[in-house]
């Protein structure tokens, strides 16, 4: 029982989008709203975008760029933090993290293309 559940966290930290499609689902069928459905699925999947680069970084390299990317999403929310002080005066949490969620989600999903296409470009060559 411990192998399928650490095939199945094998499966969602290598290929995330299939992690995003099925909390959508399951989103979609307790809220019946798609754009809520989506919105959740796309907070709750962007850490699971930012762990799937961290593996690829490590599989690539043979290095660990982990503190490297904890050092960019604590900068990261600290220019939300600072913004949002600064724009309306009070930090909202609640509005603060949905933001830093769905941009982490959008640089997760970019990185993630990048990074795909180069290991299969760098994986080509070396064969």
């Amino acid at each position: 029982m411990t192998a399928f559940i650490s095939n199945i966290a094998a499966i969602f930290i290598t290929f995330p989008p299939v992690f995003m499609i099925v909390f959508y689902y399951i989103f979609k069928w307790m809220y019946r709203h798609k754009k809520r459905a989506f919105h959740l699925s796309v907070e709750v999947s962007s850490l699971v975008f930012i762990l799937a680069n961290m593996v690829i970084l490590n599989h690539m390299f043979d290095f660990s760029y982990s503190w490297l990317v904890l050092i960019g999403l604590l900068t990261l929310f600290m220019i939300f933090l600072v913004t949002q002080w600064k724009l309306v005066g009070d930090v909202l949490i609640k509005r603060l993290t949905k933001l830093y969620l769905r941009s982490l989600w959008l640089i997760g999903v970019i990185s993630y293309i990048v990074l795909v296409t180069l290991s299969i470009i760098l994986n080509v060559q070396g064969a």
